[in-house]
């Protein structure tokens, strides 16, 4: 399970570093913040038990949606995509707390309220205000199946926690503070 859990970092750390300078263009690698959330994330799914075996192409797809839907979210300049992200957000946390949360994503990338509020909206939202994320996703080659795969695993994770007594959120902090970024 240890060298699973290094390997698995150490190929989101080096797949991080070459699709956010792909999507970034001339930004270059991703603030440790991110690669810390990103690497938090995997992690907790891990501990949940739902990834697939490291090396297939399942577990490679779980590794990109992770990475590439966070840049979605920090950098995406597309309307729509800025519109569900703050929603998300309102109906989570509430108008007052929306700003401060994306603006504290922006910086550290992943949270597990910003996890959370995404995978609510995606189950609430109606099919056409779906349709209109397909090409923000689009700009970052993914789809809104890749989208409807990482709320998933979210909601299978978060589902497999509360079967334990514990909540996702508190199980990706424990994470997140262990990782690159994470006490900063």
């Amino acid at each position: 399970m240890l060298i699973r859990s290094l390997l698995l970092l150490l190929a989101v750390a080096t797949s991080t570093m070459v699709l956010s300078a792909v999507s970034a263009g001339a930004e270059g690698r991703a603030p440790s913040q991110h690669v810390g959330s990103a690497m938090a994330l995997l992690a907790t799914l891990e501990d949940a038990r739902i990834l697939p075996p490291e090396g297939t192409p399942e577990a490679n797809h779980v590794i990109r949606v992770v990475i590439q839907f966070q840049s979605v979210f920090a950098k995406s300049t597309n309307p729509a995509v800025h519109e569900f992200f703050h929603q998300a957000l309102v109906t989570h946390v509430g108008e007052a707390q929306a700003a401060p949360e994306q603006a504290a994503f922006a910086k550290t990338g992943w949270t597990g309220t910003v996890l959370a509020a995404l995978a609510e909206r995606r189950r609430s939202a109606d099919p056409g205000d779906l349709e209109k994320l397909a090409a923000g996703f689009s700009a970052f080659n993914l789809t809104l199946q890749d989208f409807e795969f990482l709320t998933g695993l979210f909601d299978q994770a978060r589902r497999e926690y509360r079967n334990r007594g514990r909540e996702i959120e508190e199980v990706f902090a424990e994470r997140r503070r262990d990782m690159p970024g994470g006490r900063s």
